[in-house]
C-alpha cells in the first residue's frame, strides 16, 4: 500500500467524504471514509484493543482504530487481487470482528452447543457463537461487509435458533462494515431500511446490529417499532454488559452514553 496513491472520490453521502487507493498499475480499491481512516491511530492502538478490550477508550479512538484495521486490509486486497478476491476481505473481516467480540465479552467462541431440537439446528453454521457460562447469555454473531450480502440469512438463522433452543434463548448480534456503493454518479450508501424493519418484525428479533461506518437511515431504525437496534461499533464498549445479560429485554436502544 505504500506505493499506492490516495485519490479523492465524489461523495453523494451527506456529511461524509470518501477516498480510495490507486496502484501504479491503475488498479483502484474500494472507497473508505476519510474521517474514520487513521493509520497512525490504528498502529498505536489495535494490538491493545484486541488484547485488553474496549473499556475506557474513547468512541473516536475505537471507531478509527477498528475501521482502519478493516479497511486497510480490504483496500490492499483489492489492489493486490485486481478486485478479484473480495471474498478474502469478507473472511478477514469475520476474523477481526470475532476477535473484537471475544475480547469485549471475555470469552472465546464455541464450535457448537447442544440443541433442544437437533433436527432444526442440523447444518446451521453461524459465523461465531459465544456461550457466556451458566446464567449468562448465548450469542449468535453474524458478520457481513454490508447488508447486500445475503442479509436475510442471519434473521433466518435466528428464527431456526429460536426453534431449536427456545425463543429469546440466544441473542442475535450482527456486525457490518459499511453500505458504500460506487456508482457513475458518485459514492452513495445503498440502504433498504424497510427491508430490515420487515425482517425484524416478521422473521426474528435481532438483539443488536453494529456498523463500523453506520448509515444514518439505519441508525434511525432504533427509534421506532419494531426497533431494529443499529449502533456504531464504538457503542460495543458500553453494551458489553447488556450483551452478557441473559435477559433479551434489557437491551440498549438509545445512542452512546445514554442511560
Amino acid at each position: 500500500m505504500e506505493s499506492a496513491e490516495r485519490i479523492a472520490e465524489d461523495s453523494r453521502v451527506p456529511n461524509k467524504s470518501y477516498a480510495a487507493f490507486r496502484s501504479k498499475a491503475g488498479i483502484v480499491s474500494r472507497v473508505f471514509n476519510t474521517a474514520l481512516y487513521d493509520a497512525n491511530a490504528c498502529l498505536d492502538q489495535l494490538d491493545a484493543i484486541l488484547t485488553e478490550g474496549l473499556e475506557g477508550r474513547s468512541p473516536d479512538d475505537i471507531t478509527k482504530t477498528l475501521y482502519t484495521a478493516a479497511m486497510s486490509f480490504c483496500c490492499a486486497n483489492d489492489i493486490e487481487s485486481n478486485n478479484q478476491a473480495r471474498g478474502r476481505s469478507g473472511k478477514y473481516f469475520e476474523y477481526l470482528v470475532g476477535n473484537i467480540m471475544a475480547t469485549a465479552l471475555g470469552v472465546r467462541g464455541v464450535a457448537r452447543i447442544e440443541a433442544l431440537n437437533p433436527e432444526l439446528a442440523r447444518g446451521l453454521n453461524p459465523d461465531h457463537l459465544f456461550e457466556l457460562g451458566e446464567g449468562g447469555a448465548l450469542i449468535h454473531l453474524a458478520v457481513k461487509i454490508s447488508t447486500r450480502e445475503r442479509i436475510v440469512q442471519p434473521w433466518a438463522h435466528q428464527r431456526i435458533l429460536d426453534g431449536a433452543y427456545g425463543t429469546d434463548r440466544i441473542k442475535g448480534v450482527m456486525v457490518f462494515l459499511n453500505e458504500t456503493n460506487r456508482l457513475k454518479t458518485g459514492i452513495q450508501e445503498t440502504c433498504t431500511p424497510a427491508r430490515l424493519r420487515q425482517y425484524q418484525m416478521f422473521v426474528a428479533r435481532i438483539h443488536a446490529l453494529y456498523y463500523f461506518d453506520p448509515p444514518r437511515p439505519y441508525l434511525e431504525l432504533a427509534d421506532a417499532y419494531p426497533f431494529v437496534p443499529v449502533r456504531p461499533i464504538a457503542a460495543l464498549e458500553g453494551d458489553a454488559r447488556s450483551l452478557k445479560d441473559p435477559s433479551p429485554w434489557r437491551q440498549v436502544r438509545q445512542g452512546p452514553g445514554s442511560e
